[in-house]
């Protein structure tokens, strides 16, 4: 307890001044349930503060800075270069959550567990931590990447498939999809071949729930909607649809939008 305690501390001199994500929620109207998220249905009955219950007990890492230096004479801040870095933390801190904890897990002050500070402790911003900023920007010079380079989505799940083989205490495996395709037999072979018993259930029973099956060849809408603009800042909202109609998935992603100056040729 005295370890996460002095991450908060560290926490305490790098939250950024963004506006909480949650905040967009109420410009949600009410005839847009139920809501997805994650593979969890929200209904109308559950209500907005369901959403923003199961949103804010995700793990959000974002821009932070007054870190150490990474590597001991490196960068001290990773704004500008480490959205890839960050985006790759909350998606394995997720797996990790489901790997402990289990599905949907929700954040209660009241009865926290050992395992879920452990995973925290997994991603504070110290050299000794092994899904720290540090780690992951070290090991993507393997990956032809220098610190405070930024990283593709490539680089970042290449570097953490590196990272995971030294995290004896989850026991998982990473595989990286290539050209945009992803081979349901090579996922599973690699599923069965390394995690143990218990991960490869957790990973066929994500498989066994989905009840949306769709073809990623086939055609695929893509809508986008601003939802919030503000100091050249917005935020959209997208959603993919299959040709039936059917909801594949939604995105959110912020945006910077700003007036081109005309050309004085």
């Amino acid at each position: 307890m005295s370890e996460l305690k002095q991450g908060v501390g560290i926490m305490e001199t790098i939250l950024t001044t963004e506006p909480p994500f949650c905040d967009t929620f109420e410009r949600i109207s009410i005839d847009t349930f139920p809501i997805f998220a994650l593979g969890k249905e929200i209904s109308k009955r559950d209500g907005i503060e369901a959403m923003k219950k199961y949103v804010a007990s995700r793990f959000w890492f974002t821009y932070r800075r007054d870190f150490s230096p990474i590597g001991g004479t490196g960068p001290t801040s990773d704004q500008g270069w480490g959205c890839m870095l960050r985006c790759a933390q909350m998606l394995l801190g997720e797996v990790l959550l489901r790997r402990h904890i289990g599905r949907h897990f929700q954040w209660d002050i009241e009865n926290t567990s050992e395992d879920y500070e452990k995973i925290l402790q997994m991603f504070f911003d110290e050299k000794d931590a092994l899904y720290s900023i540090h780690q992951i920007a070290q090991m993507g010079v393997t990956e032809g990447k220098e610190v405070s380079k930024w990283f593709g989505p490539n680089t970042a799940a290449q570097v953490i498939k590196k990272l995971t083989i030294f995290d004896s205490w989850s026991n998982i495996a990473v595989h990286v999809a290539l050209d945009n395709i992803l081979v349901r037999q090579d996922a599973l072979t690699m599923a069965t071949t390394y995690p143990s018993e218990d991960a490869v259930k957790l990973i066929m029973d994500l498989c066994s729930k989905s009840s949306l099956r769709f073809d990623i060849n086939d055609w695929i809408l893509y809508e986008q909607e601003c939802v919030a603009n503000s100091n050249h800042r917005s935020l959209i909202h997208g959603r993919l649809w299959s040709r039936d109609g059917k909801l594949i998935m939604s995105t959110s992603q912020e945006a910077l939008i700003y007036k081109v100056q005309p050309s004085k040729i």
